[in-house]
């Protein structure tokens, strides 16, 4: 489900579908065919879970999904498809949504690294990425 940060105002299901240039009729068929939880009204106030839901939903469909195909895409998700799609991914393989997977910091991914080379005894890349740190050091401090 999403987790971004609530609106100051409430959006309305005719203001998303501008924005993000779905056909009015298009998010109608939507509820029609079972896939959005709620009728949509024009002018109406959408709960955030009700906004995620419009946004997920109908970025599908603006992407060239149609109603086949949606089944397929959604088979695997539980309802009410208020997803964030900066989340999940669509694995093509498993044919299954999965989240995406954390980042880690860059200091994490460094480390890890440097780990790997002292373990492996690999004192030239050790050296070289010394001297690229230093160098990088002392043209920092010279703009200061």
């Amino acid at each position: 489900m999403t987790d971004e940060q609530l609106s100051l105002f409430p959006a309305e299901p005719d203001e998303l579908c501008r924005q993000i240039g779905l056909n009015w009729l298009s998010l109608v068929e939507l509820w029609e065919q079972g896939l959005l939880s709620f009728e949509p009204r024009h002018g109406q106030e959408l709960s955030p879970s009700q906004e995620a839901e419009v946004l997920f939903l109908g970025n599908l469909v603006c992407a060239g999904c149609d109603l086949r195909m949606l089944g397929l895409l959604l088979k695997s998700l539980g309802k009410p498809y208020a997803y964030n799609a900066k989340d999940i991914y669509y694995d093509w393989a498993s044919r299954q949504w999965k989240p995406l997977p954390e980042v880690p910091e860059p200091e994490v991914v460094a480390d890890k690294y440097l780990d790997g080379l002292i373990e492996n005894e690999d004192i030239e890349s050790l050296k070289e990425i010394a001297e690229r740190v230093s160098s990088a050091l002392k043209n920092l401090e010279s703009r200061e």
